[in-house]
């Protein structure tokens, strides 16, 4: 080649290629996580939170299943498939669980606003095992976030409130920590096999919950056929919210890291309020000052890493 750049075009531009398109992924991924949380307000209303997370999980792998075969073939056979499982199970098995039940004892917008803590939650589970300091900087995060959440629903502190958002946390948590596990001990499967392998194993656990369930009556499926809205709020529900975001999440930890992935759920609180809005709902500002606090909380500590 007569001009060569040498290192810029062999190093800084496809890293930056890569952070750009990691970055979009991670946006596309939140966004479409958050649509979930309207759509799950409607389904909300016709059957319980067990029933309709089975389903979701059940309608997002057999989405992503078929992907996956396309895109490592046989492989799949030869995938730790104990290991996904459980690990699945325990993860994000229980953490969609969680999140809808959490949304069921408040709504939407506030569990999109306290997940907003995901990425503080990411950060003391690093503490706990030893790879972070307890730091001034991340207990002003959490002070500053926890003052958002009070701001959020005019100070009115519920014990509903308080048990969803010990919900919505511990089930971000989870999330956190299935993502990590996914992507580190799964390098070998391409993005779509460890997004799915351990929904898979999430699907077993709730199929297993939802058995034990229905005799007890815990649970209420629909005695009608779901109109069309209700099958649409399914399809972004299970579908978009959950089969393509996980997938999209997934390949951007692979592209950026779990952390920079997860500061894209700061965004999420304005998506679900935006889109609550639109649809019709009336705009509440303590709910958006509250989550621009808890906002700030959680960028506050990122940025300081």
């Amino acid at each position: 080649m007569a001009h060569s750049s040498g290192p810029i075009e062999a190093g800084l531009f496809p890293a930056r290629t890569t952070a750009v398109s990691g970055n979009l992924f991670a946006a596309v991924a939140v966004f479409l996580w958050a649509a979930g949380f309207p759509a799950a307000e409607g389904l909300l209303e016709i059957m319980d939170p067990i029933s309709l997370i089975t389903i979701r999980i059940a309608i997002a792998c057999c989405v992503m299943v078929p992907m996956w075969w396309v895109a490592d073939r046989a492989s799949i056979f030869r995938a730790p498939w104990g290991w996904g499982l459980t690990m699945g199970g325990a993860t994000f098995g229980l953490g969609t669980f969680l999140l809808l039940l959490a949304q069921d004892l408040t709504d939407a917008i506030t569990v999109a606003i306290v997940a907003a803590l995901t990425p503080l939650v990411a950060a003391s589970i690093e503490m706990f095992f030893g790879r972070r300091r307890f730091t001034r900087t991340l207990a002003v995060g959490l002070g500053v976030a926890l003052a958002g959440g009070v701001i959020s629903i005019g100070g009115n502190l519920t014990f509903e409130f308080g048990l969803g958002a010990f919900l919505v946390v511990l089930a971000g948590a989870f999330f956190m920590l299935g993502s990590h596990l996914a992507v580190d001990a799964l390098p070998h499967l391409s993005p779509i096999g460890r997004a799915t392998l351990p929904f898979v194993g999430g699907f077993v656990l709730l199929s297993i919950l939802w058995l034990i369930a229905r005799p007890l009556g815990w649970t209420e499926v629909p005695d009608r056929m779901l109109t069309v809205d209700e099958w649409s709020m399914m399809a972004i529900y299970a579908i978009g919210a959950m089969a393509l975001s996980q997938i999209f999440f997934v390949t951007s930890i692979g592209k950026i890291g779990v952390t920079m992935a997860s500061f894209h759920m700061n965004v999420a609180p304005l998506y679900v309020m935006l889109i609550m809005v639109a649809l019709g709902a009336a705009w509440s500002w303590p709910q958006a000052i509250g989550g621009a606090v808890v906002v700030f909380g959680a960028i506050y500590v990122q940025s300081r890493d």
